[in-house]
């Protein structure tokens, strides 16, 4: 689905490598142009450019040099035919059964058999049921019982890029705070009113005035008022070091409430009713 999605399957890749003692290869389900030169993947994929998957030592990608536009013309053909004839759901579980067979050493990410969206109907998607997503994505490869934490694999130059970024701004107690919500993945109906957290900010400067609140997500986002604004200056890893060495995550559902989890620092999330909370909640660490 996205960054957050990614970040969902670590606990899995982690697990799945304890299980078989080998590195987990992370790919997308060949296309046309792939299989007509006996390739097993798709060569245009991805994944392997993820920043969620960055120095995991669990994970590994094959070789994706992507496609010139002969390759991409065949593809599309190729998808427009199997839709048509209705092959994608039987070529789907062609696929899903290979990676039966290899144990799970490799994953097609691209597969609904992978994913944890049952079907979409007139443009909503239909959540699968079975608990949280980590334990839908988990049985989808044959694990139960996972812990509900996800992993991001930290470099010490992104550390100290925050490190400095504290000084440099006197952050010596301070909270993180997303107010904005990815319009590409249902924002509009997981949004809170931006008034509200405008009065939050303001709520704390009244009464925490000991505590600073750093605005982080993308560029061009909205900025409140009375925040240290780092929207647009830090990459996705970045911000979730900077929540990490936050006291709090403010925001709501969505990539860096799933980066909160995974750099341990509790969350206050504000959710909708697009998605019940325990699908992908952590109750453990947030409060919602």
């Amino acid at each position: 689905m996205g960054l957050g999605g990614d970040l969902l399957w670590t606990p899995v890749v982690r697990a799945l490598y304890a299980r078989n003692g080998k590195k987990v290869l992370l790919c997308d389900r060949p296309r046309l142009s792939d299989i007509l030169l006996g390739v097993h993947y798709d060569r245009a994929s991805k994944r392997h450019v993820s920043p969620i998957f960055q120095n995991n030592p669990f994970v590994e990608f094959p070789s994706c040099p992507g496609k010139g536009a002969v390759s991409k013309l065949m593809d599309r053909i190729g998808e427009a035919a199997i839709g048509f004839n209705r092959f994608k759901g039987q070529i789907e579980n062609l696929y899903y059964r290979r990676t039966q067979r290899e144990g799970f050493e490799s994953i097609y990410l691209d597969l609904p058999q992978h994913g944890y969206v049952s079907r979409i109907e007139q443009g909503r998607y239909i959540w699968k049921t079975g608990g949280h997503i980590i334990d839908i994505l988990a049985a989808s490869v044959g694990l139960n019982g996972l812990p509900h934490q996800c992993e991001l694999f930290l470099t010490p130059e992104e550390e100290n890029k925050i490190s400095d970024l504290i000084k440099q701004n006197n952050m010596s107690i301070f909270i993180t705070i997303e107010p904005n919500t990815n319009a590409d993945f249902f924002g509009d109906l997981r949004a809170w009113p931006f008034e509200k957290w405008q009065a939050v900010v303001d709520w704390l400067g009244k009464n925490r005035k000991g505590i600073c609140v750093v605005q982080v997500g993308v560029a061009g986002a909205r900025p409140l008022n009375g925040v240290i604004n780092f929207c647009g200056r830090l990459s996705f890893r970045e911000a979730a070091v900077m929540i990490g060495r936050s006291r709090l995550f403010l925001g709501t559902e969505g990539g860096l409430m799933h980066a909160a989890n995974a750099v341990k620092t509790r969350g206050l999330v504000v959710w909708s009713g697009l998605t019940d909370p325990s699908f992908a909640s952590y109750p453990e660490k947030d409060e919602i």
